[in-house]
């Protein structure tokens, strides 16, 4: 309904150089958070590690950051 285009590039201009990282490039560990659209429950995007699904360390540090930003009570899936 609406494109991301110009909110992804303002983030990855704020983020810098770091803007082509995956989640597992990061020196260090953090959490962004989402929301899940198939059921409004939480969603976190954090490096790959043993004590994790290991499923969100290949997406991209700005999609990721997106994602957090998304409403999805304003718009539907």
């Amino acid at each position: 309904m609406y494109s991301i285009e110009k909110l992804h590039d303002l983030i990855a201009e704020e983020i810098g150089p770091a803007h082509a990282w995956k989640l597992n490039d990061s020196p260090i560990d953090f959490l962004i958070t989402a929301k899940r659209l198939s059921d409004g429950m939480p969603w976190y995007f954090v490096r790959d590690n043993p004590n994790n699904s290991g499923c969100t360390g290949r997406l991209g540090l700005v999609d990721c950051t997106a994602a957090s930003a998304a409403v999805p009570t304003y718009f539907q899936p």
